[in-house]
């Protein structure tokens, strides 16, 4: 996921990703989450809040 995520957003190239059994938002959200701090369970759930703390 990080290689994907390094590629498709530093040099901003298309990249396929493959994964059983994830959605097409289910893997943005988790390349989103891993890209900024946030937690993925609340973006995922929409109760990501300005005053949401950063994951760690």
């Amino acid at each position: 996921m990080a290689a994907a995520r390094t590629t498709a957003l530093d040099p901003h190239l298309p990249v396929l990703y493959a994964a059983s059994g994830l959605s097409r938002t289910d893997v943005a959200a988790r390349i989103v989450a891993a890209h900024l701090p946030v937690d993925y369970r609340c973006l995922r759930a929409g109760r990501l809040t300005p005053r949401s703390p950063p994951t760690s």
